[in-house]
């Protein structure tokens, strides 16, 4: 847990030292309550994301088990972000999403699960493909579809109801909704049963 509370803590804890000692030698120039203002301010702003870590960071602890992390050297791990947004503009997403799965396994077995802190959130890399349809199942209105969609995930999701647009995905649940309809028709059972 400790690690990952400087993930989320640490870089803000180097600006939060930068300012209050900019801040101290301040007063010095101008006046004592523009500097003691603006310490002020810092200091709640820092003990208010310190809490909100540490809150955070106790909830998930207690969940159990979590996935491998992934680490740049940069601040507020600003490296994975470049990486993922460098691989995006050259379409090799691809390379990006194996290269953090070869980070989180560490020349152990295959891991496909990892999590990153970057800019004191979380984020959560996943290949596995219950994960994958677990989220696409309750989650499925926050994923955008479309021509783009179905061409990026056909190979996974083939052309099923997750691959269409919302308008046509209206009408392939209510296509589904009646074919089971009839189906429980035909065979004599209801939902009341």
């Amino acid at each position: 847990m400790l690690l990952y509370l400087i993930d989320r803590v640490g870089a803000p804890t180097c600006i939060f030292g930068v300012v209050a000692w900019g801040s101290w030698h301040l007063r010095e120039l101008t006046h004592l309550s523009i500097a003691y203002g603006i310490i002020a301010i810092v200091s709640l702003w820092y003990f208010n994301l310190l809490i909100t870590a540490i809150s955070r960071e106790t909830k998930l602890a207690r969940l159990g088990a979590r996935a491998p992390s992934v680490r740049t050297w940069t601040p507020y791990n600003l490296g994975l972000i470049y990486n993922a947004v460098w691989h995006m503009l050259r379409h090799r997403n691809h390379e990006f999403w194996w290269s953090i799965f070869e980070k989180a396994s560490k020349g152990e077995s295959s891991q496909w699960n990892a999590e990153a802190i970057t800019m004191g959130e979380r984020i959560i890399f996943t290949a596995d493909e219950e994960n994958i349809k677990a989220i696409l199942a309750t989650q499925f209105g926050s994923y955008g579809k479309g021509p783009q969609f179905r061409k990026e995930w056909k190979d996974f999701l083939g052309l099923s109801k997750f691959a269409f647009s919302k308008c046509s995905t209206r009408l392939v649940a209510n296509m589904y909704t009646q074919a089971s309809s009839r189906l429980m028709e035909i065979c004599g059972t209801t939902h009341a049963n």
